[in-house]
């Protein structure tokens, strides 16, 4: 939450610090540029802002001046800094969003939607520290190329065969999960500065499992989908990513729907089959 604060740049320039969780070095730069490495100094200028507002990209700056605003004494420019700007957040939730709905009707242009929003999330998930969801999400990029040519390949725009895994490949698939989680938690957690190690690796590999499944048109993706998101309310939320969070449990309840809808079309071609 932004405060009231009162400060001023050199040149009467005021600067509006991010939240303790911005990353300092490049919030250091923006203001060395605007100031040209003039020292802080506080007072002469406030701006009053409100702790509480409905729109988070339209916040209103009160600016109060201690100055005759003469020739000779006078406030030349007034600049209002936030690294942590939510446009790109905001752009990522609504095309991850658009992914799902996409997939759910199997629609090849799911993996162009999810494509971008992954890379926008790779560049968020690094700046949060959780070094293996950017990871994940670099791969989200790769297997969207791979999905649209794969779902394109088989006429994916009039939707193609649901399939399912026996038992014992799921068995199989998460007991790698599970040992490849321990190993890369362990070293995330004694070579970096990964918030949740453990979390943030069984929720990637299990990503890449069910992102496999989603490419390969498996029903049992989305069941992977509901456990994985449901993990990840949390992973998103301890890191402050409060919007993820929420698009995230909005995603179980999708997923969700999703398995039942390609759970209908699979026993429908199945009982087509029969007769």
């Amino acid at each position: 939450m932004i405060r009231r604060r009162d400060f001023a740049l050199g040149a009467a320039a005021a600067v509006l610090a991010p939240p303790a969780r911005a990353e300092r070095p490049a919030l250091d730069e923006m203001v060395r540029r605007i100031t040209g490495g003039a020292a802080l100094r506080p007072g002469r200028v406030t701006l009053d802002v409100p702790p509480l507002v409905e729109n988070g990209n339209a916040v209103p700056l009160a600016v109060a001046v201690d100055s005759p605003m003469s020739e000779a004494d006078h406030v030349r420019a007034i600049h209002v800094v936030n690294e942590k700007n939510p446009q790109p957040q905001v752009i990522s939730a609504v095309l991850g969003l658009a992914y799902l709905l996409l997939a759910m009707r199997r629609n090849r242009w799911c993996w162009v939607a999810g494509g971008v929003s992954s890379a926008m999330l790779a560049y968020l998930s690094l700046r949060a520290q959780l070094p293996m969801q950017a990871a994940l999400q670099i791969y989200y990029v790769a297997m969207s190329v791979y999905g649209y040519w794969y779902w394109s390949r088989t006429s994916a725009q009039s939707g193609q065969a649901i399939t399912v895994w026996p038992a014992s490949r799921h068995l199989l698939a998460c007991a790698a999960v599970v040992v490849a989680s321990i190993l890369s938690a362990r070293w995330l957690a004694r070579e970096t500065q990964a918030a949740w190690p453990y979390l943030d690796s069984l929720t990637t590999w299990g990503s890449l499992l069910a992102t496999w499944l989603v490419a390969r048109v498996k029903l049992e993706n989305w069941l992977y989908w509901v456990l994985i998101d449901a993990a990840l309310v949390f992973l998103f939320a301890a890191q402050a990513l409060y919007l993820f969070a929420l698009l995230n449990a909005l995603y179980v309840v999708i997923a969700f729907a999703g398995f039942l809808s390609w759970q209908k079309s699979y026993r429908t071609v199945r009982a087509q089959a029969v007769s």
